[in-house]
Order: structure tokens, then sequence, then C-alpha cells
């Protein structure tokens, strides 16, 4: 299995994946193939960590 699909067809929650850690940690699973779903109370960078989840090929869902 190469480290881009380490994930593949699993589904990932990151709590406060809107902003910093988060949201890197997002990010990783993203680039590995996960699809990834995030919480977080600030909707306005809950909708521009959801671009940047996505703009990886990742599926992804934000919820506030």
């Amino acid at each position: 299995m190469s480290e881009s699909q380490t994930f593949k067809s699993q589904v990932v929650l990151i709590t406060g994946g809107n902003a910093g850690i988060g949201l890197e940690t997002a990010l990783a699973f993203a680039r590995q193939g996960a699809k990834v779903a995030i919480t977080g109370r600030r909707a306005a960078e809950g909708v521009t960590a959801l671009k940047q989840i996505e703009d990886t090929g990742a599926e992804a869902m934000f919820i506030p």
C-alpha cells in the first residue's frame, strides 16, 4: 500500500479541525486518502478549512 493511500476508504473526524493543529491533522489524513469530517465553532474558518482539505482531492465535510 502506498503512503498516499494509507487511509483510503477510511473516515476520520477531527474536532477543532478548522484551524491550527486540527487543520494540519485533517490535511495530513486527507493527503493519505481519508475522507475527512471536521468540526469547529467558527463557521467562516470552517468553510476556508474545508476548501483547503478538498483541494487535496479528498472528500470532506464541515460540522459547525
